[in-house]
């Protein structure tokens, strides 16, 4: 027993902190260098081992610039499922825009009307605000490759979309 919890229960918590810390690393390196010296093959790998923790959350890749550097093709996006209430601005919602795309933006305001957000190169907001059955989730966490991570790993796509 570890502080009252048993060993196997305290040894999960711990794996489960120490992924979280790599995903935070990864966020924070992310935003600073958009590639690493990472394949794609590594990535997915090492996404998928922090996925078998938290089985919640998908993983996707990316096609278009509209949030670059934050991301882009050569990228994985780790979503978690979140409901309307839970967004807030500056989070980067997942979501089905109203053309049927799944797009990854940030959110830029909720309130009574829906979620306004926006794409960091675009210059204009989305043309529509989010509806609340249109949310997918938010992105948690990023694993940058050093090459575009390729269709044939059969992940869905999050588009960084412009307007």
């Amino acid at each position: 027993m570890m502080g009252g919890m048993p060993a196997a229960a305290a040894l999960s918590a711990l794996r489960r902190i120490g992924c979280l810390l790599i995903v935070l690393v990864t966020l924070a390196g992310t935003a600073a260098e958009a590639r690493s010296g990472v394949t794609p093959e590594r990535a997915l790998e090492d996404a998928q081992r922090i996925l078998t923790h938290f089985s919640d959350w998908t993983l996707y890749r990316v096609e278009g610039v509209s949030m670059a550097p934050r991301f882009e093709s050569t990228h994985l996006l780790l979503v978690k499922p979140v409901n309307r209430d839970m967004l807030k601005p500056g989070m980067i919602a997942l979501f089905h825009d109203d053309e049927g795309d799944l797009i990854a933006h940030t959110v830029i305001s909720v309130d009574d009307a829906g979620i306004v957000s926006r794409g960091l190169n675009n210059r204009v907001h989305d043309p529509r605000p989010i509806s609340s059955d249109a949310i997918i989730g938010v992105v948690v966490g990023t694993l940058a490759a050093s090459s575009p991570i390729p269709e044939s790993f059969g992940l869905p796509v999050a588009l960084g979309k412009s307007y």
